[in-house]
């Protein structure tokens, strides 16, 4: 085989870097939620500053004029992107502005753990690393509870911040220092304290006196302080049949009774072990020094057996009590949620029901409760009419979320300003209830416009066709809008996680995902991995079999590209499965042995698949056999991508041990043979060397380029991001910033380009969904005139004087004006063979940002810019 160097001149590199730069901001692909949100946190002195906090993605800000969530901590790089996970989340009830955050995850960057602190709403935090002192862990059991950081309602400059396994810590500087408090034992379970509470009515001396604490164990779990934290004592817990622990609480404005949800594990499931399958509420009052159990059902005792009169169920299955919250105005009204219970729920105007937690409410202090979803058994769900008062969920435009539920509901709130709106989190995102009334019929809304929590796995741009993307969990989606929730559901067929995608690069209709768990086909969690799509994944069909059931599952996949061949390399198996009847009958491929082989094919030739196992391998027909053919071995490696509409054209990348030495990008012309990397040591073409990489993709040309845009995860010249050449990696724009780094790729380690609009770029995270270079127009109102982006450049043959472009041409010649949309495509061509003048706005019929460009009739480049329509 042979595969010529192709060396490309692009005379437009600096009029389209640049003309392009300001045009485009970063967010993420629409998909909506998908992910545990751990709390609802909500200021109790200033309207509308709600907050939520995910255990991997984050932290947010509501925005109450648009109705969305804003992220916060997109700030957060690779470097510490354990931070991501926010363990807790306060408040400064005199200083609204004022938030501090309990940052941090184990299994992360070492387990960094660091308090933010912002004064300005969270658009900028400073950062202090606690690590040496005490660490905590965002995504851990017991993530909902809380909030287990506070500051003192009467004196901004104390907080204290109940850990994990290190004790009870107090900084008397904001934050600055922090001191552990005597007095108080640590636990060493890794759930340590979930509850700080301060009760603001015991001030003296500018401090608040009394302050509760919760710890996540059974036995000896609640204490109070009437002394500003210098001496605790044992609040005993009240004689139940079965021990709990405290989840959530909350305190009458008075400061007499303190309300506990209570559950038997930490949560949100089957935390350390335990099933939460047992909970309390329960009623304190602190001058009597009484408890009362206000349950709303007995969730503490076995309940008669439905068959065997006098025998109980010893496993009977309910859930805890995780969210409470109270009515500020009226002490009396309290709400509840479970956690880990599954009931009905009924989506409104819809036969779909989902299996979630209870919500119950109270308008006489736990007297009398009401089951907000009803009181209604499995079977009887079919029979619940339209107009039944309860509460039905809406899916507020994200089609996605129908059938699902709110489950694992640890954290529940009133708005403070406004008790008939009410939210809870839920394993799936946010729901918002505007005119939460007991005995009434009315709708949780999924409220999560801006929220993004998935972990995306792989992503497709197909040419003049939709985005695909597969996650973690909720299987993925087709995008014909990336800024707009998905028209249909998920894929269906659901997987649950779907880790493999590809489609045929000649017959981009043809699409295979696969995904599921390492189960076999008799456990009752199996799902089947494998499908396929010939209509651009508008439908699903599965493969006629699986190979190997309870072996197979996962990893990585690929389709020739004429889409009649497929091979498979499952997650953890040193082998590839070829398939070309669309898995009637398998094969291995023969000559390669490699848990990370990432199958590829080649783009142009259907007869071609590459492999990686150290080295790179070919297989030359159709995936039957591979040969080693690389000229190098190289170590390691986690991407390897292939040029679209480039035959032979592969690219591997290289990890540097300490972000800058060692790493490499490479390249391969001739079908992986021969590589060289991109380094000006290597190949004076090259102006910047690529120090370190770890994922490369492709879009969309730039203008005037015929090679595609290539898109690089790494670092150049000391500085790690993601990059993008539009001259074939002769030069690079790093084109992220300081404020979206959104942490490492993590586990989908994908960077792409968009197929069919240049400058669009995708990349994924760890839990922050598909993040997104895009158009600045895509999502945003631009001003009311033409304007070009920066002062035309033009020769005397063409100038643009506010909206009118004149073009003069000498005699007997003629010049070719085009208008081309970000998506490149031509929406104005026409010759001109005499000199004009022509209104901008009036070559195009519709509003966004647009390209001219003006050729003579040697094809030589006279003018190109871009400029804006509003109309």
């Amino acid at each position: 085989m042979s595969f010529p160097r192709v060396s490309v001149f692009i005379s437009l590199v600096g009029i389209i870097t640049a003309a392009f730069a300001d045009e485009f901001k970063w967010g993420t692909v629409t998909m909506g939620g998908g992910g545990f949100v751990s709390a609802i946190i909500t200021c109790k002195t200033e309207p509308n500053n709600i907050w939520a906090r995910t255990d991997v993605g984050g932290a947010y800000r509501w925005n109450e004029e648009n109705q969305l969530w804003v992220p916060v901590t997109d700030w957060i790089g690779p470097e510490n992107m354990g931070l991501f996970g926010i363990d807790a989340l306060a408040i400064d009830p005199q200083n609204p502005n004022r938030i501090y955050m309990f940052a941090g995850t184990d299994y992360w960057n070492e387990g960094l753990t660091m308090i933010l602190r912002s004064d300005d709403y969270g658009e900028t935090f400073d950062t202090i690393d606690v690590t040496s002192q005490f660490k905590t862990h965002g995504n851990g059991y017991g993530r909902q509870n809380g909030e287990r950081l506070a500051v003192d309602p009467n004196n901004s400059d104390i907080l204290f911040v109940g850990t994990r396994d290190d004790g009870l810590w107090r900084s008397i500087d904001r934050g600055n220092t922090w001191s552990q408090v005597p007095g108080v034992d640590a636990l060493s379970n890794g759930l340590g304290i979930g509850v700080v509470l301060f009760d603001p009515n015991s001030e003296s001396g500018g401090i608040t006196q009394r302050i509760f604490i919760g710890k996540s164990t059974t036995g000896e779990n609640l204490f109070v302080s009437e002394d500003g934290g210098e001496n605790w004592e044992h609040i005993a817990m009240p004689d139940l049949s079965r021990d709990v622990m405290p989840q959530r609480a909350v305190l009458t404005p008075g400061g007499r009774y303190l309300y506990l949800a209570t559950a038997n594990g930490a949560g949100p499931g089957f935390g350390t072990g335990a099933t939460i399958n047992r909970g309390a509420v329960l009623r304190y009052d602190t001058y009597d020094k009484e408890w009362e159990n206000i349950s709303p059902e007995n969730w503490l005792d076995d309940p008669p057996h439905p068959e065997y009169p006098g025998q109980t169920v010893w496993d009977a299955h309910f859930g805890g009590f995780g969210g409470i919250t109270m009515n500020p105005a009226d002490s009396n009204h309290i709400i509840v949620s479970s956690i880990n219970s599954w009931n009905p729920q009924l989506w409104d105007n819809s036969s779909s029901v989902g299996w979630g937690d209870k919500i119950f409410v109270t308008l006489d202090g736990g007297d009398n409760w009401t089951n907000v979803f009803g009181d209604f058994d499995d079977e009887e769900v079919g029979s619940v009419g339209d107009d039944e008062a309860i509460a039905v969920l809406q899916k507020n435009g994200y089609n996605w979320i129908e059938g699902e539920s709110i489950h694992w509901a640890g954290s529940i709130e009133f708005d403070p300003f406004n008790p008939e709106r009410v939210f809870v989190t839920s394993g799936n995102g946010i729901y918002m209830a505007r005119n939460f009334a007991p005995d009434e019929r009315f709708n949780f809304y999924f409220t999560v416009r801006g929220l993004e929590e998935t972990v995306p796995m792989d992503i497709v741009s197909i040419p003049g066709g939709p985005v695909i993307t597969v996650i973690l969990d909720y299987d993925g989606f087709v995008h014909d809008d990336i800024t707009e929730p998905v028209s249909e559901s998920r894929h269906y067929p659901q997987v649950g996680s779907t880790s493999g995608l590809d489609f045929a690069k000649q017959s981009p209709n043809v699409v295979v995902r696969v995904g599921g768990y390492d189960t076999p086909e008799t456990d009752d969690n199996y799902v089947f991995p494998l499908y396929y799509s010939l209509d651009t994944a508008r439908t699903w069909e599965p493969f006629a079999t699986h190979p190997e059931p309870g072996q197979n599952y996962g990893g990585k996949i690929a389709v020739s590209s004429d889409g009649e061949v497929v091979l498979w390399a499952p997650s953890g198996r040193n082998r590839i499965y070829r398939t070309d009847d669309w898995g009637e009958t398998w094969s291995v491929a023969d000559g390669i042995s490699s848990q990370n082989s990432m199958p590829k094919a080649d783009p142009v030739n259907p007869g071609v698949f590459y492999a990686f196992g150290g080295e790179v391998y070919r297989s030359e027909d159709a995936g039957v056999t591979f040969n080693a053919v690389s000229d190098r071995n190289f170590s390691w490696t986690n991407d390897m991508q292939l040029t679209p509409g480039k035959e032979g054209h592969v690219w591997v990348v290289g990890y540097a041990w300490d972000g800058i030495n060692g790493g490499f990008l490479a390249r391969s012309t001739d079908g992986g043979e021969t590589f060289i990397n991109v380094d000006p040591q290597q190949d004076s073409s090259y102006t910047q060397r690529v120090q370190h990489a770890e994922a490369v993709g492709f879009g969309k040309a730039a203008l005037g380029a015929e090679y595609p845009a290539i898109y690089m995860y790494g670092t150049i010249d000391g500085v790690k991001g993601v990059w993008q050449s539009i001259d074939e990696a002769r030069s690079w724009e790093r084109i992220d910033d300081e404020m979206h780094q959104y942490g490492a790729l993590a586990n989908g380690n994908f960077v792409r380009g968009d197929a069919n609009t240049f400058g669009v770029v995708y990349r994924s995270t760890a839990g922050r969904g598909v993040a997104v270079r895009m158009p600045s127009e895509w999502s945003e109102q631009k001003g009311t005139s033409v304007a070009f982006t920066k002062r035309s450049s033009h020769s005397g043959n063409v100038v643009v004087r506010g909206n009118m472009m004149h073009l003069n041409l000498p005699s007997e010649e003629q010049f070719r004006l085009r208008v081309f949309d970000l998506r490149g495509r031509t929406v104005y061509s026409r010759v001109f063979d005499r000199s004009t003048a022509l209104s901008l706005n009036s070559l195009v019929n519709a509003r966004g940002t647009f390209v001219a460009s003006v050729h003579n009739s040697r094809n030589e480049p006279l003018f190109s810019r871009m400029f804006r329509v509003v109309r």
